[in-house]
């Protein structure tokens, strides 16, 4: 629990829906909430080095896809980052051990796979052919 705000992290549902038809929802995605540091810090945790030896990604370099395998359960937020630091691709990895992300649409080149939970965060680089 955030301290200043009061705010619970965790993941939650969102739930996107339409006045004009209430019962009808539009999307539905699981959301990883966390609470950012106001100031970021630069030093590595246990929890993230935990965090790097709990997880894969293959294959390396990738073409169509790269896997995600994790030894720990709780919800991840994946995103893929370009080399000028913008997320490409951002999903929540709720429960499976095992977890696809789709490559096929990025440019060649190297990017970073930055995977993040409630108490920890890493980096894993990858390379897309």
């Amino acid at each position: 629990m955030d301290q200043q705000t009061g705010a619970v992290q965790g993941v939650y549902t969102c739930t996107i829906t339409n006045v004009l038809a209430p019962d009808l929802t539009l999307y539905r995605r699981p959301v990883l909430v966390r609470v950012e540091p106001d100031e970021p810090d630069d030093t590595t945790s246990v929890m993230d080095d935990e965090l790097r030896r709990s997880i894969s990604v293959t294959p390396q370099p990738a073409s169509s896809h790269i896997m995600l395998r994790r030894t720990t359960a709780e919800p991840y937020l994946v995103d893929v980052v370009d080399v000028r630091g913008v997320v490409v691709v951002s999903q929540v990895w709720v429960e499976a051990p095992t977890y696809h992300v789709g490559t096929s649409s990025l440019s060649t080149g190297m990017y970073l796979v930055r995977i993040r939970t409630t108490n920890a965060s890493t980096a894993i680089p990858i390379i897309i052919e």
